[in-house]
């Protein structure tokens, strides 16, 4: 027997709520790109999403009833993410691949809980407010950061914004991802204000590819919504108080420039409080005045004015450069070189940098993804894997763990099997949101917009970075994707078969195991190297054990484990265990590098020399370098 309405909207409401717990913690504990908080946001999406399919399959929720697109988008994300995880049978890297496949694992969980959150009644109005939230909630940790340097240790290292995210790009982007919910806003009298402080610290992460990502939420929404005069008016308002704030920020050392001591930084932290006070203020006064001065305008002539002011500064900005650069062949043919730059020369991490055409060493990493793409075209090398991709290509000392590029990461990591999956789910997604578009109501048809442009704005970013690795952008784009994909469809609140609560159940187990498995056999690694330091080799050894039974795939158990015999004075069983390590990933220098090691500690030098020489010729720049 079916429950009432009410109770149904409670379960609804419970599971809206805990998703947004979910996205909160992704961006504000999400960990950057590290593994730490993937097990737990992970079980948490899963506990939601199997409770929720669930309560749908009793017929205590409603659930969306998903056309063949909307299905397909779900099917081809889950594909591609159950891909990644079969590349492991082959991967160069398998452990990494392990890892790669968990972090899908929790997007298809948010992918599949925001599904049915988006059946509940005025679901994108609901989920663009809590965007926002959310966003405001990132935007005011990092800019406090600034104001109380104590509250950001790591803040006096790198001057970068990019706190509660820990990567400039990335926090650049979940500001841009806010423009359009902003824009949204306009009519709000603390729209300006927002935008304001979203302009602020988008232009103190200096990310280059964040400005270009802002400038394109901003044009997709003045080309698609109907109401430009309020969205021009806040931008009106909040822009050139942004900017001129941030300019003068950049001429602060305490708040821009790196290597600061504390207290030079809290003197700046004050004054750029002030700052933002102030600038707050004014960006508040000048909305309320705005919209009353563009009221006399038409509309037709408000767009005119605004385009002809665009065109002037487009055109004085051309004849600027022009004249800076002198012959134009020339200074196109300087500008391709800087993109393309030599992997010595490292773009600066100050505001300087908005002004560089370099690819900051993108340029070379794209051609090793490349490279390693037509080493195995179809398969590819293994979800994750171009962390030891580029080390067997580099020609620098210079290391990273992916590409820099989404479609150049996905095929040389997943092959083209692997990336024609993911171009599936993103086409489907895009004919989904599309539709759903046409389908709200008037009233809900704004939210939606403001949305599915986050969502462009985020596909367009990971063109240019690796957006995938982190949960604090993902997460909250996955959940924003499974909302729409949900959004404005006919419900259906009838009992099913048991078959789909049991199915979510035992996935959701099988995922919540392989969630905890890598981050268990890390711990228990760890635990052995105390127990060694701390003189008892048989307790390191029984946790290296445990270790290598959590994660078969990694190769520190087996280092682990070859330290605790060699201290029992079983060097054998040892040199056995760093040998098996060679065998599970023989593209390892590392692994080769261990081996040499051990044997030149037990004296064997013409061994050692032979490992070392391997390990020099899979990375000449790597730990037998020497």
């Amino acid at each position: 027997m079916l429950v009432d309405r009410e109770t149904g909207d409670r379960l609804g409401l419970i599971l809206a709520l805990g998703l947004l717990s979910v996205v909160v913690a992704a961006v504000v504990q999400g960990g950057g790109s590290s593994d730490e908080s993937v097990p737990w946001i992970g079980a948490a999406a899963f506990a939601l999403a199997a409770g929720g399919w669930t309560f749908a399959g009793l017929g205590l929720l409603p659930r969306p009833r998903l056309d063949g697109v909307a299905g397909g988008t779900l099917a081809l994300t889950a594909a591609f993410v159950t891909w990644n995880g079969l590349t492991i049978a082959w991967s160069i890297l398998p452990d990494r691949s392990w890892d790669y496949f968990n972090r899908g694992l929790v997007y298809v969980a948010v992918l599949a809980g925001a599904c049915l959150v988006g059946a509940l009644p005025r679901a994108p109005v609901r989920a663009a407010y809590a965007l926002a939230g959310v966003i405001a909630v990132a935007l005011g940790w990092a800019l406090a950061g600034k104001v109380f340097p104590a509250l950001y240790e790591d803040g006096g290292r790198i001057a970068r914004l990019r706190a509660p995210v820990e990567y400039w790009n990335a926090l650049a982007l979940l500001f841009a991802m806010g423009l359009p919910v902003a824009l949204w806003l306009a009519r709000r009298s603390l729209a300006p204000v927002f935008l304001f402080a979203l302009v602020v610290g988008l232009l103190l992460t200096y990310s280059r590819s964040g400005l270009v990502a802002a400038v394109l939420a901003v044009s997709l929404w003045l080309a698609f919504d109907s109401r430009r005069r309020e969205a021009l008016a806040a931008l009106g308002a909040s822009v050139p108080v942004g900017t001129a704030v941030a300019l003068w920020a950049f001429r602060q050392p305490g708040l821009t420039a790196d290597g600061q001591p504390l207290d030079v930084r809290e003197s700046a932290g004050v004054r750029f409080g002030v700052a933002l006070l102030l600038g707050g203020a004014a960006a508040y006064g000048l909305g309320l005045l705005l919209p009353r001065l563009l009221e006399r305008l038409p509309t037709g002539s408000l767009l005119r004015w605004g385009g002809r002011a665009a065109a002037v500064l487009a055109l004085a900005l051309l004849v600027v450069a022009f004249v800076r650069a002198g012959d134009l062949a020339d200074w196109v043919e300087a500008q391709a070189a800087e993109f393309a730059n030599p992997p010595t020369e490292l773009v600066t991490q100050e505001p300087e940098r908005l002004t560089s055409f370099s690819s900051n060493n993108r340029w070379n990493w794209w051609r090793e993804a490349w490279t390693a793409f037509e080493d195995e075209p179809l398969w590819g090398n293994g979800a994750g894997s171009f962390a030891l991709s580029h080390r067997l290509l580099r020609e620098d000392r210079l290391r990273v763990v992916e590409p820099h590029s989404e479609p150049l990461q996905f095929l040389a990591e997943t092959g083209f099997i692997g990336f024609l999956l993911a171009a599936g789910a993103v086409v489907a997604a895009g004919l989904a949101v599309r539709r759903t578009l046409a389908r709200v109501g008037v009233e809900e048809r704004p939210a939606t917009l403001a949305l599915a442009i986050g969502l462009v704005v985020y596909l367009a970013h990971s063109l240019v970075d690796w957006d995938w690795d982190f949960l604090a952008v993902s997460v909250p784009a996955f959940a924003v994707l499974g909302v729409l994909l949900g959004a404005g469809r006919q419900t259906v609140r009838a009992r099913s078969t048991l078959l789909l609560p049991v199915a979510a159940g035992l996935l959701s187990l099988a995922a919540v195991y392989s969630l905890f498995a890598p981050w268990a056999a890390e711990r228990k690694t760890q635990a052995a190297y105390e127990a060694l330091a701390e003189g008892d080799p048989a307790e390191a050894l029984a946790a290296a054990n445990r270790a290598r039974s959590f994660n078969p795939l990694s190769l520190e158990p087996l280092f682990a484990r070859a330290t605790a015999l060699r201290a029992l004075g079983a060097a054998d069983k040892a040199r056995n265990d760093l040998i098996r390590a060679v065998e599970l990933q023989p593209q390892n220098p590392d692994a080769w590098y261990e081996l040499g090691l051990f044997e030149l500690e037990q004296g064997r030098e013409e061994e050692a020399e032979r490992y070392f020489r391997r390990s020099r010729e899979l990375d000449p720049f790597g730990p037998a370098a020497a």
